[in-house]
């Protein structure tokens, strides 16, 4: 009866076990979508990372089964102390990456507009073509798309904001005299805003862009 009751129990340890080992699991892939959350490349091998690590923990278990109840009780402390450090550091960690990715975007913009717009009208005497010549300003307003998601491309409508890439959440347009573009930001100090650039000089926040508009809305 005793034996029976001994295996009763380590079976019961088993089990909280490998579901504290499978809530570990969980909780690291919580970590990896936490800190990419600027980025929309998924971390396939970080996520490999944590099987692996998992899988090392289950092996333990199984290796020294007559200490299952020590190794459930340290995955449980281990698992508390990862979640409650990466909840206190989500809200700073997560700005900063955002930040980082909205410097770039505005980098991208200001650059189409500094270093080409002048040298693309004294070439062509037009501005027709700049948003989407390659010699014009697609390059850097692309890569600007592409910063709030790998597939995202600039397109001519009018402008929504999103933070993800979706459709018009990066746009250009042009005339003959003058052209604008906006690309939305990660985390724009005016809700739902984006960066945006003109012929004219202007280079700051904005919140709309309308379908062939070719200056920032001031």
């Amino acid at each position: 009866m005793e034996i029976l009751k001994q295996k009763i129990v380590n079976l019961k340890w088993r089990f909280i076990f490998v579901l504290i080992n499978l809530i570990f699991l969980l909780l690291m892939r919580w970590i990896i979508l936490m800190v990419n959350a600027c980025s929309d490349d998924y971390p396939y091998m970080s996520l490999k990372i944590c099987l692996a690590i998992s899988i090392l923990i289950l092996l333990i278990g199984i290796k020294w089964d007559k200490h299952i109840k020590k190794i459930t009780w340290s995955l449980l402390v281990l698992s508390i102390l990862v979640f409650l450090f990466c909840t206190m550091a989500q809200a700073s960690l997560n700005s900063a990456r955002c930040k980082g990715t909205d410097a770039v975007i505005k980098a991208d913009m200001r650059g189409s507009q500094e270093l080409i717009s002048k040298k693309y009208f004294d070439k062509n005497q037009t501005f027709l073509g700049i948003c989407t010549q390659k010699d014009g300003i697609l390059s850097g307003i692309k890569h600007a798309a592409q910063m709030l998601s790998k597939n995202n491309l600039p397109t001519s409508g009018t402008f929504s904001y999103s933070r993800n890439g979706d459709l018009n959440s990066v746009v250009c347009h042009e005339s003959s005299n003058s052209w604008a573009a906006i690309s939305s930001l990660k985390n724009p100090s005016v809700p739902s805003a984006g960066w945006c650039v003109d012929s004219k000089g202007f280079s700051n926040v904005a919140i709309s862009l309308a379908e062939n508009e070719t200056s920032c809305p001031q």
